[in-house]
């Protein structure tokens, strides 16, 4: 929660307390889950060599136990630290992996959506970003939450990218052809935009 509150002080020192708790009694998956915390802690803060650090030892014990819920999260966790230091490249290649696992786990991860539309934006890609973005938010609200300042800042960002490239009538357009597509629809859209089939 205080991680959503944008309170990383608090944040760190929960998921450092937790991480101990999970060490001293043994449990690896969850161990992972609070390495995978402060992993995003660093992020938003913008260290982003410890978050980097603390994603990839996330992932890694993820897989030492066989836990797939987990992996698509610090994939795309691993995909915005690249995006934030200018790999477009494994920024692309962390967001395809992990839309693959969300789509075969059946999970529909809201934010790595904003992440891959944020990608596209920078990479000039506007279109598809906005109709990303319109399944960002039609998902959004669908699922009857709002989203935390940090995410909110960082859908702004993509969307000033969109405004700046397109016309007003190429956006909205794009926006509502977002709001009709649906999960499944988004993921595909997004998976062809990053392999370059939009």
């Amino acid at each position: 929660m205080a991680c959503s509150l944008g309170d990383y002080a608090e944040a760190r020192a929960c998921f450092e307390q937790a991480y101990s708790i999970a060490r001293e009694v043994g449990d690896r998956g969850v161990e992972g889950l609070w390495i995978g915390g402060l992993g995003t802690v660093a992020f938003r803060l913008g260290d982003f060599g410890e978050a980097r650090a603390r994603f990839g030892e996330a992932l890694r014990l993820a897989r030492e136990i066989g836990d797939r819920r987990f992996d698509g999260w610090w994939i795309s966790g691993l995909g915005d630290v690249a995006l934030n230091a200018g790999d477009h490249a494994e920024a692309r290649a962390r967001f395809d992996e992990a839309l693959g696992i969300a789509r075969e786990l059946g999970r529909k991860d809201v934010p790595l959506l904003a992440s891959c539309a944020g990608l596209l934006a920078r990479l000039g890609q506007c279109p598809s970003a906005a109709r990303l973005l319109g399944a960002v938010e039609d998902l959004t609200t669908r699922a009857g939450r709002r989203r935390t300042a940090w995410e909110q800042g960082r859908y702004d960002d993509a969307l000033a990218l969109c405004r700046d490239s397109l016309d007003d009538e190429a956006l909205e357009q794009a926006l509502g052809t977002g709001c009709r597509l649906g999960w499944s629809g988004a993921v595909d859209m997004a998976l062809d935009a990053l392999r370059g089939d939009v």
